[in-house]
């Protein structure tokens, strides 16, 4: 796992954002697509797909399982062929999450 370090950019989240390269698994509709986490803060990410956008058009909230830590319920709040910008529903992030993702590697 290659973590980049952090910045202090805010996050349109809320909160500050920490630029990572994670692997993880986008899952809509019960349908699981790896995905790369390219950032994350206490009340979000933002992810890139291996292949296309899932069909999300009747799914507000899909799922975000990042590899090492937990599943997050998430909102989808934008998309483009660049990525897709999640919030995490419920639960945050918690202060020893940001710390593990900040030192490893």
């Amino acid at each position: 796992m290659t973590l980049q370090p952090a910045t202090e950019d805010p996050d349109r989240r809320g909160g500050h954002c920490l630029p990572v390269a994670l692997p993880g698994q986008f899952i809509v509709n019960g349908r699981g697509s790896p995905c790369t986490i390219v950032d994350i803060s206490r009340n979000g990410a933002s992810i890139t797909l291996a292949s296309g956008l899932p069909d999300t058009a009747d799914c507000l909230i899909a799922r975000l399982r990042i590899d090492g830590l937990r599943l997050f319920d998430v909102r989808i709040r934008w998309y483009s062929d660049h990525g897709i910008g999640l919030s995490f529903e419920k639960g945050r992030l918690s202060d020893a999450e940001i710390s593990e993702l900040s030192s490893a590697g």
